[in-house]
């Protein structure tokens, strides 16, 4: 009798077993979770216990936060993050776990922020940030970095060679308009920096660079 009820447990046990494997590995399913007043705040595709398909999240509004997609647990696709008012604040394309394409940020009033192509997370070609009011913050162009004051006028320009940090040379402005930083040669100017440059800062190649504190 009690080799029986062995038998029995064993092979109950085995099922059971067996029937948690057969769900676990291979069956698409979603897992949801809510906030303490009981509305929706994620819900994610699955395959037994790995991401494969859609993620999404939400605010405690009901807004939707989030849209990820996954492939085998890594995020590749398109994924957009919004604001809680449903306004989109980023739009990137992943590949494999990385950004890889474009990526687009916004302002909360729906004004672009930021413009870059990006390779494996990191910015390659052309790059530009903007403010809140739409004017040219900075851009990025294949070694040669310009960033602007909120009036307009060139705060600093940056040269670089393949992430070399013996090549890199500046020359910044203060909001005033004095020199605080000028490294030559200013290899990567353009005809237009240059002309920018005298329109803006007449003295800009002969002036006393002025010494300031490092922000």
């Amino acid at each position: 009798m009690v080799h029986l009820k062995q038998k029995i447990s064993y092979i109950i046990g085995l099922l059971l077993f067996l029937s948690f494997v057969g769900c676990s590995n291979d069956k698409p399913w979603v897992e949801k979770s809510y906030f303490e007043d009981g509305t929706l705040k994620s819900e994610v595709e699955m395959v037994g216990d790995t991401r494969n398909g859609v993620a999404k999240s939400y605010f405690p509004n009901g807004e939707l936060e989030t849209v990820i997609h996954y492939e085998n647990g890594v995020e590749h696709g398109v994924s957009r993050e919004y604001y809680d008012n449903g306004k989109l604040h980023i739009v990137a394309e992943y590949r494999n776990g990385k950004p890889n394409g474009r990526m687009l940020r916004y302002f909360k009033n729906g004004n672009k922020s930021y413009d870059s192509e990006l390779k494996d997370g990191k910015p390659i070609g052309f790059t530009i940030g903007f403010y809140e009011d739409g004017d040219t913050m900075a851009f990025y162009d294949n070694g040669r970095a310009v960033r602007f004051f909120e009036n307009g006028k060139i705060e600093q320009i940056t040269c670089s060679q393949n992430e070399d940090l013996n090549s890199i040379r500046n020359i910044r402005f203060s909001p005033e308009g004095e020199i605080i930083k000028r490294e030559e040669p200013l290899y990567c100017l353009t005809s237009r920096d240059t002309l920018l440059l005298d329109e803006q800062y007449p003295d800009w190649k002969t002036g006393v660079v002025v010494k300031t504190a490092e922000r």
